[in-house]
């Protein structure tokens, strides 16, 4: 199968990779990922049933694709997945203080980022989605913003804009 490079042109694309090449059970799920196409169940019989956190930190950091395996007959489909890349090539230029906060971002508690998370979403819903207009509110560097975006699940930076993620509906 031929790999892919993942190109890295915004120092806040770090920041899931540090989150996961710095946990030994995410590193694992994504090794194994690397050798072959493997369901969850697949996945937690290696990592002792830790692995749906492991696939949504790789999934938020586009590191993986999914694909539905093909059932036996009056058995479900069910979701494998695969790592998408091989390769990395970083092309960015950053302060060195925005490059401290987002790697301070990447070993943050989740509760830390929740925290910060909810000002931002606070803040979005009080109209402030503009980049510029969030980090002058919330007095946060546009970096920060970018890298808690990276970590937290409720809310998205898409250009200059942040969107607020409706998780209510998810399965």
């Amino acid at each position: 199968m031929a790999r892919r490079v993942k190109l890295i042109n915004n120092p806040s694309d770090l920041v899931p990779l540090l989150q996961i090449f710095t946990s030994r059970e995410h590193k694992q799920v994504f090794d194994k990922l690397f050798e072959e196409w493997m369901t969850e169940t697949e996945l937690d019989n290696v990592v002792k049933g830790k692995s749906k956190e492991s696939l949504g930190v790789l999934r938020g950091g586009g590191l993986i694709e999914s694909r539905w395996r093909t059932p036996k007959p009056s058995e479900k489909p069910v979701e494998e997945y695969h790592s998408s890349y091989s390769n990395v090539m970083a092309n960015f230029q950053c302060s060195l203080d925005d490059l401290g906060n987002l790697i301070m971002i990447s070993f943050m508690s989740d509760a830390e980022v929740q925290e910060i998370a909810s000002k931002i979403v606070e803040a979005v819903k009080a109209g402030n989605n503009n980049m510029v207009d969030l980090s002058r509110v919330l007095k946060m560097k546009q970096a920060l913003i970018r890298g808690i975006a990276k970590r937290d699940s409720s809310i998205v930076a898409s250009g200059q804009r942040v969107k607020v993620v409706d998780t209510t509906s998810e399965h």
